[in-house]
């Protein structure tokens, strides 16, 4: 399995987690949105949008209270109503398209009145990519990451992970050979 496999299994394990978390349908967490790409207008899907008032009531001030933290680490801070997530394995050094990209992102996550979080599972990131991206995201990397996924939805991945060692032990056999 390759860094960009594993990406992909981290970005689909949290989609999974936010949606079982808070009981919301794929329509309503992962929100369609227009970016600019390439010189032309592109409609993507976010990886997840908590918004305080699409969850359930003893979900709302726990979301509200995260959201109004991550506001403050904002480069621009800003009176949002949630959080939205953009998850990545890592990024390189010559990831310029996936950096404009993301930052457009970023754009169009506050639009829809939520703050910007790009949750990264990996800790060895180019430096210059995240001084660029921490203009218009609040990053959190490695155990930051799933901290605040556990902060937020009560779901501890790690622990989960390590729960099942020996059914997962051939799979980190095969991480660590690639």
């Amino acid at each position: 399995m390759n860094c960009s496999n594993l990406g992909r299994f981290t970005d689909k394990a949290a989609k999974i987690i936010l949606l079982r978390a808070f009981g919301l349908s794929p329509d309503v967490l992962l929100k369609k949105v227009s970016i600019a790409a390439n010189n032309r207008t592109e409609v993507e899907e976010t990886d997840g949008v908590i918004l305080a008032n699409e969850v359930r009531r003893d979900d709302a001030k726990r979301v509200q209270d995260i959201t109004n933290r991550l506001a403050g680490q904002l480069a621009k801070p800003f009176a949002a109503q949630g959080v939205g997530f953009e998850f990545r394995g890592r990024y390189g050094k010559n990831d310029d398209t996936l950096l404009q990209k993301d930052e457009h992102m970023a754009d169009a996550i506050r639009h829809i009145g939520a703050v910007p979080v790009l949750g990264m599972f990996s800790t060895s990131n180019a430096a210059g990519a995240m001084l660029r991206l921490r203009r218009s995201w609040v990053i959190v990397q490695g155990r930051e990451t799933v901290s605040l996924l556990a902060e937020l939805t009560g779901f501890d991945l790690i622990e989960y992970l390590h729960s099942r060692h020996k059914m997962l032990a051939p799979a980190i056999d095969l991480i660590k050979k690639s």
